[in-house]
């Protein structure tokens, strides 16, 4: 049985303010400070298809952006990784299920760039292309703009030259980042971010687990 079937509405779920606010407060302030060690990233679509399958849409953004990884393919990658682990042990409990595998928490940061817009995002992907039982977690750091976008399109196998039609993309839903917000999915949903329009920053954490029923609680 799916651990969190019967709490993901359509394979996803928007919670806003789980996270205890002393802990929002903590993150925000160390991932924006001058001195959290950010990593230049220079095409954040890297990886995420071919050039001219992402060149068919002229929505899809070719942006730079910050990244760290806090935990990298199941193995410690950072000293700050404690303060994300956190967040689900939270879930885990409030859901009641155990975290088998945490497959990779990374940060992500991106600014403004030209050429974007509210409809615009970058390169449209799934997280692991050979894995079909995991879980992804976005958590929004601060408060910005640059919508999350979920398509309808999802990987259904474990082919890792998975190539989905760009082209002609069908959004099943728009997330704008909200301080304190989480939004966990179906690893499989193919999902983009956007850059900032207003904002100046726009910082998320991703994470990809995987889950178990725990049969220790009700």
């Amino acid at each position: 049985m799916n651990p969190l079937s019967n709490k993901i509405i359509e394979d996803y779920i928007i919670l806003d303010n789980f996270v205890p606010l002393s802990l929002q407060n903590e993150i925000e302030e160390m991932l924006l400070s001058s001195n959290f060690p950010w990593y230049i990233f220079s095409e954040i679509w890297l990886g995420a298809s071919t050039p001219q399958n992402l060149l068919s849409n002229k929505n899809i953004l070719n942006a730079s952006g910050l990244v760290h990884n806090f935990v990298n393919e199941g193995l410690p990658g950072s000293e700050y990784r404690h303060s994300f682990i956190y967040i689900l042990h939270f879930l885990s409990k409030e859901f009641k299920f155990d975290v088998n595998e945490i497959l990779r928490i990374r940060g992500r940061t991106t600014f403004q760039y030209p050429g974007s817009n509210h409809n615009t995002f970058c390169g449209p992907h799934v997280d692991f292309s050979m894995r079909n039982d995991y879980y992804s977690l976005i958590y929004y750091a601060n408060d910005s703009d640059g919508d999350t976008f979920l398509f309808e399109e999802e990987r259904t196998d474990k082919d890792s030259n998975f190539q989905p039609n760009l082209s002609n993309l069908k959004i099943r839903q728009r997330i704008t980042p909200k301080k304190g917000r989480l939004l966990l999915f179906n690893g499989n949903i193919l999902h983009a971010g956007n850059c900032p329009i207003n904002s100046q920053v726009r910082c998320v954490i991703n994470y990809d687990f995987t889950a178990s029923k725990n049969y220790y609680g009700n």
